[in-house]
């Protein structure tokens, strides 16, 4: 625990974890990601040894002592290959320190320097939606961490109208086309829970492979729909009764975020991811939230495009590392090194033999 002047900094008791949720909700950028449920999911599912440091101010109401005024939630990940690390938060867009005052960010960046030197860890990776300026001034931190700055990636947003009637009327006709294409060829949507997982995982583990990467694990997938209970839903596509695209979206106050979308590529010439976005965008118009994230991307890479199709602003991430000692040694670059081949290899691996492996190799992958 640090106590500075009017300030505490400690890890979260169990008991607070309703404090930290309603932190997260009432802030004025609320993140699903910072919720205690999606944390849980990740410990459950993959045993990452999570850390909530939670900084504390003097309340100005008599009946309260002390107010939550900064969050960070810390997730270890230590493999001989992958290197030993605290990310907040991986498999994410966004994580990182939540506040509402730089003197309570400054002191948990403080603290996780101080948590990751008790950990012998060689980084601390923040994922964060604002380029947070006491990353500029690491004095605090004795000279030992060496700061480093990526801004490589957007997340791309679209604000939306009172309706999906409006909504589809503000597009251009080429894009209302392609959305009417696949109904017309038959294709259907369903929205669901849990009794969706499989189908959803069965295109979205062929989809990972057919890319290249190594899949979640199903128990995780499984684990974020159980702690987040109706904040979740699954989208299917089907030609009959033949699932060929899936996505995940969560709701947290007037935002919509979709983490996973897949479609099989067999069956692009049905256009299904055209239906799956529609439905996704529908379903949150109609639903009284104001903005839908479509997850992040490159800036003119395929994806990128894609998604500005649909009218999406790029907002850009900014992912900033503490490196410990005078070496940079950023994750995000050890992880890309060797990916072309890694990607070809992995293609070739049948389904099966790459749902069995995949998860074992993806929890390892902080991306």
């Amino acid at each position: 625990m640090n106590e500075e002047a009017g300030m505490t900094v400690r890890l979260m008791d169990p008991i607070d974890a309703g404090l930290w949720d309603n932190y997260v909700r009432t802030h004025s950028s609320p993140s699903i990601y910072h919720l205690t449920g999606w944390l849980k999911a990740l410990e459950q599912a993959y045993g990452h040894k999570t850390y909530y440091l939670v900084c504390l101010t003097k309340s100005n109401q008599p009946s309260v002592n002390e107010q939550v005024s900064a969050i960070l939630p810390l997730v270890h990940m230590k493999h001989v290959f992958f290197g030993n690390r605290l990310v907040s938060v991986p498999y994410c867009d966004y994580g990182g320190i939540l506040s509402t005052s730089e003197s309570s960010a400054r002191s948990l960046l403080i603290e996780a320097a101080r948590l990751a030197e008790r950990l012998q860890c060689d980084e601390i990776e923040f994922r964060h939606r604002e380029n947070l300026s006491i990353f500029n001034d690491c004095s605090p931190l004795n000279g030992s961490f060496l700061p480093v700055t990526k801004s490589h990636k957007v997340r791309m947003v679209l604000k939306l109208p009172d309706s999906s009637d409006t909504l589809f009327g503000l597009f251009k006709p080429k894009l209302r086309s392609q959305i009417r294409r696949p109904q017309k060829a038959g294709l259907w949507a369903r929205i669901g829970g849990l009794e969706l997982l499989e189908h959803f995982y069965q295109v979205f583990s062929a989809n990972m492979r057919d890319l290249g990467s190594p899949v979640h694990s199903r128990r995780l997938i499984q684990a974020i729909m159980q702690h987040l209970g109706d904040a979740v839903h699954i989208f299917i596509i089907y030609q009959d009764n033949v699932p060929l695209s899936c996505s995940m979206v969560i709701g947290l106050g007037n935002l919509l975020a979709n983490p996973w979308s897949s479609s099989l590529k067999s069956y692009n010439s049905l256009s299904p991811n055209m239906l799956l976005y529609w439905k996704m965008l529908e379903y949150a118009c109609d639903n009284g939230f104001g903005y839908f994230d479509f997850g992040r991307s490159t800036p003119s890479e395929g994806t990128y495009r894609f998604k500005q199709q649909w009218g999406a602003d790029a907002h850009p991430l900014f992912w900033q590392y503490l490196s410990i000692g005078k070496k940079s040694s950023v994750s995000a670059d050890r992880e890309d090194a060797g990916r072309s081949v890694a990607v070809n290899l992995w293609k070739r691996l049948p389904i099966p033999l790459a749902n069995l492996c995949g998860p074992c190799i993806r929890k390892r992958i902080s991306l």
